[in-house]
């Protein structure tokens, strides 16, 4: 199983079979998953399934769940903003199509976004949209997390629930070790959600029903 989070550079990965957890980073995708090798689950934090009107069911059904946390997850740009080269562009398109612009942060991701898109269409393995803080919510005990990711308190909270479920990064992480902390920490969580998908244990919403889901 491998969970994967985004970086400024490029991709983090860890990925856990249940007692060893390894660190792989690259510049893309497919170069992640082919030095990740051989996985059964791809979990990622990025939005993979668009809608036409930029409002998706499951980033609705899943914000409550979150309390304090709520504001980390982004609305995606709708499916016609990728038609769009720059932020200006897209904007505009936004505002005048769906009467409501694109956050900034969010068009940040459009790269990322559409990377992952085509790996996903491409891919052998289901790849599965999956957020972090939903992962640190169920290790909580369906707690949400009470302090930011960055902060030094949300950062060792973190940890400490990882260690508890059993995935354990090691210090000297090779080159995935350069990554920024809080990135190894999501892509850690995430592979703890793919195993939960794998063994059929993951929550999702929504539940049932068409469009995409995000798991935990």
């Amino acid at each position: 199983m491998i969970g994967i989070d985004g970086t400024r550079r490029g991709w983090v990965g860890v990925v856990w079979d249940g007692s060893t957890a390894d660190p792989v980073f690259a510049p893309t995708l497919e170069q992640l998953c082919a030095r990740a090798g051989a996985v059964e689950v791809v979990a990622v934090d990025i939005p993979i399934g668009l809608a036409d009107d930029g409002r998706r069911p499951c980033d609705d059904a899943v914000r409550p769940l979150l309390g304090p946390r709520r504001s980390s997850l982004f609305v995606p740009p709708a499916l016609g903003a990728l038609d769009h080269d720059d932020y200006a562009d897209a904007n505009a398109w936004s505002k005048a199509t769906l009467e409501r612009g694109i956050a900034k942060q969010a068009w940040m991701l459009v790269p990322k976004i559409i990377e992952a898109r085509a790996f996903a269409d491409a891919s052998s393995v289901t790849v599965h949209e999956a957020f972090p803080e939903l992962a640190f919510r169920a290790m909580n005990d369906d707690t949400p997390m009470s302090h930011p990711k960055r902060s030094w308190t949300g950062m060792r909270a973190r940890l400490a629930l990882l260690e508890r479920h059993g995935v354990h990064v090691d210090a000297d992480a090779g080159p995935a070790g350069e990554v920024a902390a809080d990135d190894m920490i999501d892509a850690a969580a995430l592979a703890w959600s793919a195993m939960r998908i794998s063994i059929g244990t993951a929550d999702h919403r929504p539940e049932t029903g068409p469009g995409p889901s995000i798991w935990w």
